[in-house]
């Protein structure tokens, strides 16, 4: 690990493979901006990373949600008012579209 903590970014941190990723990368020693629409879900992810943390990384909880315009923009700039700079991004944030089925006959 380099003496600079790198920052990361990681959409979709609240479940799955964000989740798992952005605790991966807090434990090895980054700052993880994580990203995601549900703030409660942040709070627990950034309650495990503590916990876990033992590399001297940390996560902060940004909610947002990544379909929105201008969403892309924001969470770049939290990260570098915060840390000063960005290294890493991980897009794991899932979108979904369910178009009605349409029946034979």
């Amino acid at each position: 690990m380099s003496p600079d903590p790198r920052v990361a970014i990681v959409t979709g941190a609240s479940s799955g493979i964000g989740r798992a990723v952005a605790l991966a990368l807090a434990r090895d020693g980054h700052h993880v901006l994580a990203v995601a629409r549900r703030q409660d879900r942040l709070d627990e992810l950034v309650r495990a990373g503590g916990a876990d943390a033992a590399g001297g990384g940390s996560i902060s909880p940004f909610v947002a949600d990544v379909t929105a315009e201008g969403a892309g923009g924001e969470m770049v700039a939290r990260a570098l008012e915060r840390h000063g700079r960005l290294d890493v991004l991980v897009n794991a944030a899932g979108y979904g579209v369910n178009a009605a089925s349409e029946s034979a006959g």
